[in-house]
């Protein structure tokens, strides 16, 4: 299994765009694929616009697939003009759980 995080820090006045982006649009593509488990979005308390959406994947080419999905893409050409620094993204092997 797999914990993936994206960090986004919204540009200045952008917190609201992002923040709908990824409420309304992101989180239900995610919860639409079998293989991601839990999608959430949280915001960060210290950081003025910064937000992280994760989600627990069971299958690593599944998650890599769904990145290179036309929809995912989309997402990101949207957001990215919203954002102070490109998205961060890490992913993490549960070794346990």
């Amino acid at each position: 299994m797999f914990v993936w995080l994206v960090t986004v820090r919204a540009a200045d006045g952008g917190s609201l765009v992002v923040t709908e982006l990824l409420r309304e649009r992101l989180l239900p593509v995610l919860r639409s694929q079998p293989a991601c488990v839990g999608p959430t979005l949280a915001r960060c308390v210290n950081c003025a616009g910064e937000s992280t959406f994760l989600a627990y994947w069971n299958d690593r080419a599944a998650l890599e697939a769904f990145e290179d999905s036309p929809a995912y893409r989309a997402l990101l050409r949207e957001l990215t003009p919203h954002l102070r620094l490109p998205p961060k993204r890490e992913l993490w092997e549960v070794l346990a759980g």
